[in-house]
This record gives C-alpha cells, structure tokens and sequence, in this order.
C-alpha cells in the first residue's frame, strides 16, 4: 500500500478487528443499508454492537441515514457503509490473502506428516491382510488341485 492512500484513509484498518469487519461485511451483504437490530443478528454479541458501530462512524466507515421502525417497537438507527468503508473492506480481505507466516506453515507441515503417518498405517494394515488373505486363497488353490499359474503358462506354449 501507498504511503499516499495510507495518510488519506480515515479507517485505521488496524483496529478493525474481526467483529467491526463482520459488521461491514454484513452491510455490504444487506446491500449497503440495515438497521442495527439487523446488525446484531451478525454474530456481535448486544452490549458491543453499539460500540463498535460508533467506531466504525468515528472511523467514516459507515453513517447514519435515517431511523425506521422494526417490529412496532422503537425506531432503530439505519445505517450506511461509505465509499472509505468498502475501500477499508476491501483492503481487510486483501490483507487476508497474505502468505502465510513460518509457524502457520510450520503447523500446517506437522499436520500434513502426522496425515501421512497415519496413511502409512493404513496401507500397512491392507498390506496385511491382503497378504493373509492370498495365503488363504494359495492354501485353497492347493487343496483343490488348482492349475498353478506356471502350468497355465507352459500349456500355452505347448499348443
């Protein structure tokens, strides 16, 4: 990023966080308009919606547009995600896409070894059986006269 597009946000997308980021995305999936009822439904817990829908307007993210009333009951707070609160999402979900860092690759590398351990494991056990499995038919084979294999073979090639 732009040392130029840094100084003229007014979102500090450092202090967004995962709730305020939750609370943007749902406006943008409300296509850009809810009343904060509606916002509480998006997985914040009640006593911190309110707060951090004030940061988010500190911020310039989103505003206030109006009141309606929901449910009969009292007016709610309609509010608005603003061009700098896209832009602020938008930059959210790019810094998502970072590489990943050395500890996430790391873990992800012992997950992966343990995975295959366990295949190795199981394939082990198949082998097993399996060889068990073709003692039992080779015993079978025996016990019944069945032509070995090299006989079949040395039959063809007589004809």
């Amino acid at each position: 990023m732009s040392d130029t597009k840094q100084s003229e946000r007014s979102v500090p997308i450092e202090d967004v966080g995962p709730q305020r980021e939750t609370l943007l995305e749902t406006l943008v999936l409300l296509e850009g308009e809810a009343h904060t009822p509606r916002l509480r439904e998006a997985d914040i817990p009640d006593g911190t919606a309110l707060y951090h829908l004030g940061k988010l307007e500190e911020w310039g993210a989103i505003m206030r547009v109006g009141e309606e009333r929901v449910g009969g009951g009292d007016k709610a707070t309609v509010w608005a995600i603003t061009d700098d609160g896209r832009d602020a999402l938008e930059e959210l979900r790019d810094r998502d896409e970072t590489p990943p860092t050395v500890y996430e690759l790391q873990r992800e590398l012992e997950e992966k070894e343990t995975r295959i351990n366990e295949l190795e494991e199981t394939l082990d056990r198949v082998r097993a059986e399996f060889n068990k499995f073709a003692h039992v038919v080779e015993q079978h084979e025996k016990e019944l006269g069945v032509i070995d294999r090299s006989e079949l073979e040395e039959l063809d090639g007589s004809e």
